[in-house]
């Protein structure tokens, strides 16, 4: 396949394997070697994320949406391949003919990530695309995840030890791992 590199230097920052830091002082060497943002993005990702078919109603979206607390829903074909992502801003922000579909909203642009991707890649991939959203697909092509910019911010607090089962630093007080615990069963629905 031709390199297109010279044509596009959007996707060739975004397509190549991102350098590894060549000091310590711009990537800590416990992260370098302990994950962080260097795990799979399918660390970080919600797995089996809410999806819809193109011909969902407008309606049906914005259930979804406030009953399940969701930014965003998938939008896939028939062979849970992703198609596009219909997101609340999208949704709420303008006025929608009610008799449109999610196949109608769903943004036209899709950005995607494998699941064997880094982390740092989706924080590379929303940072510079300015989206909150990266859909996560298997090496088949199909629906594997959605990674949040909050996903991120996740990965990023944990490792650097500002939340509950931190890999650096002092272990977290049993009272916190706790409530954090707590808080993930909930979400979990168990």
């Amino acid at each position: 396949m031709r390199d297109l590199a010279p044509m596009s230097p959007k996707l060739h920052c975004l397509t190549r394997s991102p350098r590894r830091a060549r000091s310590v002082a711009v990537l800590p060497a416990a992260l370098a070697t302990d994950g962080g943002l260097l795990d799979a993005v399918s660390c970080a990702m919600t797995a089996d994320p809410p999806q819809v078919t193109g011909p969902t109603s407008i309606a049906a979206l914005r259930s979804m949406l406030v009953d399940l607390a969701l930014g965003a829903v998938v939008v896939v074909d028939g062979d849970h391949r992703p198609r596009g992502i219909v997101s609340k801003t999208e949704l709420f922000g303008a006025a929608i003919d009610e008799c449109a579909t999610a196949g109608d909203l769903m943004s036209g642009l899709l950005f995607w990530l494998r699941v064997d991707a880094p982390v740092a890649q989706a924080a590379a991939l929303m940072a510079y695309e300015g989206i909150e959203h990266v859909v996560v697909v298997s090496p088949e092509g199909r629906l594997a995840g959605l990674v949040t910019a909050l996903d991120v911010a996740r990965i990023c607090a944990r490792d650097t030890g500002y939340l509950p089962g931190h890999r650096l630093g002092r272990a977290a007080a049993p009272a916190a791992t706790a409530i954090l615990e707590r808080r993930l069963l909930l979400r979990a629905g168990e």
